[in-house]
């Protein structure tokens, strides 16, 4: 059976517009971040502390009672490779002494952590990210958020259910 031309010039037509359709939902998603990426919420924050709870524990008291002014620990996406800086000069993976914190790293990188830093008073579990905003669990030393902390780019800082532990949203 052979269509008319103008029956092949609709399904074309039919054809393109799906086309262009299809590309902008996922221009958009990808943009947004929501598609591929979906973000992290503080009802995911809550659960991720409750299950992950000794994990977290663990690695915050090593980094505060290890006396290093900074600590970070981040993985490289496209190679998982895991780089931890710890101290102010920056020296480069000297390796944690601490077999169960270093058990800890992993496992957290496993679930989903994408870095971990500290800066002052603050330990941040950086867990999703977009173009424009990171989120996460934050462990503030001293318990409770600092004045400035929207100076800092904070956007949101809610508690969560263990005292000090705080989901932020940071820009």
């Amino acid at each position: 059976m052979k269509l008319s031309s103008d029956a092949g010039f609709a399904i074309s037509v039919v054809a393109i517009l799906f086309g262009v359709l299809l590309a902008i939902f996922l221009v958009i998603g990808l943009f947004a971040g929501v598609l591929f990426n979906p973000r992290f919420t503080e009802n995911q924050a809550r659960s991720f502390l409750a299950e992950e709870h000794a994990y977290l524990t663990a690695v915050v008291n090593y980094i505060v009672n290890s006396g290093h002014s900074s600590f970070s620990v981040r993985t490289q996406w496209d190679t998982e490779e895991i780089t931890i800086r710890i101290g102010s000069s920056g020296s480069q993976d000297p390796g944690i002494t601490c077999e169960k914190v270093e058990e800890a790293i992993g496992i957290l990188i496993d679930r989903g952590i994408q870095n971990i830093s500290r800066y002052h008073n603050q330990i941040l579990f950086h867990r999703w990210s977009n173009l424009r905003v990171g989120r996460g669990l934050i462990y503030l030393i001293d318990g409770g958020p600092a004045a400035d902390m929207s100076r800092r780019g904070f956007t949101i800082l809610r508690p969560l259910s263990e005292s000090g532990w705080y989901f932020y949203e940071r820009r």
